[in-house]
Order: structure tokens, then sequence, then C-alpha cells
């Protein structure tokens, strides 16, 4: 529905003169649909595999800033919710591991 709109809409400015040529209306329907799977991935949220980047590289970074006694059995998800509020602090790896999954 929305892709028949935009070419109606083209044609339209095509027919009053505005518009030249038929690539036009193809780059329009090409730029929302990028715009539309990039707003989509954004959406999808943390995966697995960023929790457990967490847990990699955010080891001696959990141990300083939360609780050490527990770095060896918190989830990633668990670590990440700690060491958010402690993004300033935190070596460059583990802030971006962080970063990824609590956006």
């Amino acid at each position: 529905m929305f892709i028949s709109l935009v070419r109606r809409s083209a044609s339209r400015l095509a027919q009053a003169g505005r518009l030249v040529g038929y690539g036009l209306p193809l780059v329009v329907v090409a730029v929302l649909l990028a715009a539309s799977a990039r707003a989509q991935e954004a959406s999808a949220g943390p995966t697995a595999e960023n929790y457990r980047q967490v847990i990699r590289t955010c080891k001696a970074d959990y141990a300083k800033f939360c609780d050490a006694t527990s770095a060896t059995t918190a989830s990633g998800r668990d670590q990440a919710i700690c060491l958010k509020y402690q993004k300033q602090d935190l070596s460059l790896p583990c802030r971006t591991a962080v970063n990824a999954v609590s956006r």
C-alpha cells in the first residue's frame, strides 16, 4: 500500500513536469526500505552473543566495580546492569560491550 502511494505521488509529480526520469521514485522507495530495515534492526534488542561478550571482556571491571564474589556466576545481563552505571570508569572493550546491550 505504501509503495503504491509513493508511486502514485511520483507519477503525479512527473505528470506535472516537476520530475525528470523514472529513477527518482525507485531511489525514494529504496531509501524508505533501507530506513525501515535499519529501524527494525535497532529495535531488535541485545542478543545472547552480546551478553557473552560482556562476560568475556568485563571480568576485571565487574570484579572491581560490582560484586567480585559473583563475577563467575552472574549472567551477562546481570553484569551489564551493574556495569552500565559505571560506564565512565570501564575499560574501553568493556564499555563497548556494555553499550551494545544497554541501548
